[in-house]
């Protein structure tokens, strides 16, 4: 079986292992809904959909009660957007997201992962993805000699460029999305960021003064289990 590498390099080809079709054939359907839903994403996390929703914004950062003295607001989401980072930008509030808490406007601009701070800093005002960002990339960490996810915070990341195989259980291989959804979150999960976050979650559900969880129906066993 002759097998294009990818939709965007029609004119590259090779020749797939015998016996290998239906993995590249469920790997490429998978790639194919996941940016389908980055693409659903980006019509509404976007500069201008967010200035057009400037009472709801401000209602948030009420919510939010950041002025409060000795007051800890600790922030999570199941979403895979950066809408909550974007307002708070806006309104001139840093937060950090597990990479940085200053991003600026340049659209290239990416950043690391820092965790020892994710894992040292309970008193910052974060906002962690627990479930990836449409806005990560796998990259090469050059320092570990290891593939890592980095943040592009002004530039949505198509699944395609995340086609790789990673391992946290012998012998149990799965597909790196930036994007964790369906079945194997608890492997999928294990990768960092998304271990260390879900370490700072746990631990702030014990310590933290205010909690908040966007994006949750309370139907995650895994998310209920570390609520319980």
């Amino acid at each position: 079986m002759v097998y294009k590498k990818n939709r965007h390099e029609l004119s590259s080809e090779v020749q797939l292992p015998k016996g290998s079709e239906d993995a590249f054939y469920f790997r490429d359907l998978l790639v194919y809904g996941l940016d389908a839903v980055a693409n659903k994403i980006t019509e509404y996390d976007n500069e201008y959909n967010i200035s057009q929703h400037q009472k709801l914004n401000d209602a948030l950062l009420r919510f939010l009660n950041l002025d409060k003295n000795n007051n800890t607001t600790r922030i999570y989401t199941l979403n895979y957007d950066r809408l909550v980072p974007k307002i708070l930008k806006q309104n001139k509030i840093p937060v950090f997201d597990g990479f940085s808490d200053s991003t600026g406007a340049e659209y290239e601009e990416n950043y690391p992962v820092n965790e020892d701070k994710i894992l040292e800093d309970f008193e910052c005002l974060n906002y962690y993805n627990l479930h990836g960002s449409v806005y990560w990339r796998r990259t090469t960490d050059i320092a570990n000699l290891n593939k890592a996810f980095c943040v592009y915070p002004n530039q949505e990341q198509a699944n395609y460029t995340n086609q790789e195989n990673e391992t946290t259980s012998r012998d149990e291989s799965f597909f790196a999305s930036n994007i964790v959804t369906g079945y194997n979150k608890l492997q999928r999960t294990n990768l960092p960021p998304l271990n260390a976050f879900s370490y700072a979650f746990q631990r702030d559900c014990i310590e933290a003064d205010t909690l908040v969880v966007v994006g949750y129906s309370f139907t995650d066993k895994h998310i209920n289990r570390i609520i319980r």
